[in-house]
């Protein structure tokens, strides 16, 4: 979501279940109460309750060469979530068949599965989305709006929201014209500053100018209605002509017009305070473009998995956001946090489960002073990443730094329940010595050692949390005694680890203790084997 968030249109109608502004609104609502998205524009909002999944259905009634197709379809996806090229053949394989309603169901089921592998593909939202809406399931479109939009900052996906509040209203009506000028300023707010909204814009001026004044600013004034439309045009122009998009010759040509039919004079002069911006979109629309091209802005998100095309696209994102972020339109302030804000976004669609880009975003933001914003990241990055673990830790660091200590506990303990999902034990015990440093550094040894004891009774508890335990008590205490202890302590489990008598071998030798490091190494050796044998007679010799 861009930041600073933008605020959802302003007016919430006082009826009406399909009203574009209460969905707006509600879509805001929907996100912020799901992920922690963008909260501000959920303030004062309703939420929406989530898709509720239908029944598993048996596929049937296909020829049989297409449901052997289908079969090795969902063979595939079943065997790798994230293959998504099985998954659009699985959706285009069903799609193309005549439809019935039971075919209809299949592909609601298979929709519903697909966003939840694949929840920023804003082509399979638009696609499930569109599919309800010529079945008139309206509350369900509304529920997938509420769901998604946010969430998926894609022109295409939005234009589509668009016309499903065009649907809902006539426009011939003061209430009905509001709802969708709402709308498309709601959009234009998010997505305004992509290089292919120049259609957006001129779609929009031209409602502007095609819907009558009396209805569209039907609250004005008596008599300034006029006034208020050409004001309001002018404002959408003079917005439009200086992003650098696809559409800006043709904005600007449109911009002239429009001027000099008002007033040649006055036209003149306003044109000319405007040409220097516009003359600095250009030149930058020229560059931008080329930064653009060869991404593939509607790939699905899988995990890295080493591909050459996979690698390719991280370094062309990579060098877009470096662009963007290098301020080339000499923005200031909310307008180029917007800016950037939105590429990252449009990025973090497809490589979704690159943390190094998450932490990227989020150290932007909270370097410019913007710590609330990088906090909300984050934890979109954990829900997102939720077996990452170094985001995890990242995370919970950078709360600390905060003061939000119980914050960061929180993330240390909603990673130790997930046990053995997020590794081998290695990795659970990372997360275990990574949380005693940091209550150690908190709150002190009592809480450490505290911790320590939990850690003991887990199943992954390995010869590392030992090891950590009491290295942290000789850092912090110096105690010779209290070291050797733990160290002894986890000798009961681990004398037949090389790597853990290496350990405590080299604590004895730190405090020139040579005759129990040389009685340690022979007790080690009655009880090694193998190659752990050869290392610990190699460090001994």
């Amino acid at each position: 979501s861009p930041a600073p968030q933008a605020q959802v249109p302003a007016a919430v109608p006082s009826g009406g279940a399909g009203a574009p502004a209460e969905l707006a609104v509600e879509v805001a609502r929907a996100v912020a109460s799901t992920s922690n998205d963008t909260p501000s524009d959920a303030a004062a909002v309703e939420k929406h309750s989530p898709l509720q999944k239908q029944p598993r259905k048996r596929f049937s009634k296909f020829p049989a060469t297409v449901q052997e197709r289908i079969d090795t379809l969902k063979a595939r996806v079943k065997s790798d979530k994230h293959d998504a090229e099985a998954w659009e053949l699985l959706i285009w394989e069903v799609k193309s068949r005549q439809q019935s309603t039971e075919i209809s169901e299949i592909l609601h089921e298979l929709y519903s599965e697909m966003v939840e592998v694949f929840p920023t593909s804003a082509a399979t939202w638009r696609g499930f989305i569109e599919f309800e809406m010529k079945l008139g399931n309206t509350a369900d479109v509304k529920s997938m709006f509420s769901k998604c939009l946010l969430k998926c900052k894609n022109l295409d996906l939005w234009r589509t929201y668009i016309k499903y509040v065009k649907r809902l209203n006539d426009v011939s009506t003061p209430e009905g014209a509001n709802e969708v000028k709402q709308a498309y300023e709601f959009t234009l707010d998010h997505l305004g500053t992509d290089i292919s909204s120049g259609p957006l814009w001129l779609e929009y001026i031209q409602f502007l100018q095609q819907t009558s004044a009396h209805v569209l600013f039907a609250q004005a004034v008596a008599g300034n209605e006029e006034s208020a439309k050409l004001m309001s045009i002018r404002r959408a122009f003079k917005r439009s002509v200086t992003i650098p998009t696809h559409s800006l010759e043709a904005l600007w040509r449109d911009y002239e017009k429009f001027e000099n039919n008002i007033n040649k004079q006055l036209a003149k002069q306003i044109i000319s305070d405007l040409q220097s911006q516009y003359a600095l979109a250009r030149t930058i629309y020229r560059e931008v473009k080329k930064k653009w091209e060869g991404l593939k802005t509607t790939a699905l998100a899988v995990p890295p998995r080493g591909s050459s095309v996979q690698y390719e696209q991280q370094s062309l994102w990579t060098k877009l956001i470096s662009f963007e972020r290098s301020n080339p339109l000499k923005l200031e302030g909310d307008a180029l946090v917007s800016r950037v804000a939105l590429v990252y976004d449009q990025c973090l669609l497809c490589l979704h489960h690159y943390p190094e880009i998450w932490y990227e975003y989020i150290v932007w933001h909270a370097d410019s002073g913007r710590t609330d914003r990088a906090s909300e990241i984050f934890q979109e990055a954990c829900k997102s990443l939720p077996l990452c673990v170094i985001i995890h830790f990242a995370a919970a660091d950078f709360e600390a730094a905060q003061g939000n200590t119980d914050a960061a506990k929180k993330i240390y303990e909603a990673l130790l329940e997930k046990g053995s999902d997020v590794g081998d034990a290695g990795i659970q015990g990372q997360i275990w010595i990574q949380y005693m440093r940091f209550l150690r550094r908190t709150e002190g040894a009592p809480a450490s050692r505290k911790l320590f004891l939990r850690a003991r009774k887990s199943e992954s508890c390995s010869h590392h949390i030992y090891s950590t335990a009491a290295l942290l008590e000789w850092q912090n205490g110096k105690d010779v005694k209290v070291v050797k202890n733990i160290f002894e302590l986890g000798l009961k489990s681990f004398m037949k680890e090389a790597d853990y008598v290496l350990e405590y071998v080299k604590f004895l030798l730190s405090q020139a203790d040579i005759a129990n490091a040389r009685t340690l190494f022979e007790r080690a050796l009655t009880v090694v084997q193998g190659g752990n044998a050869k290392v610990v007679w190699n460090e001994y010799l």
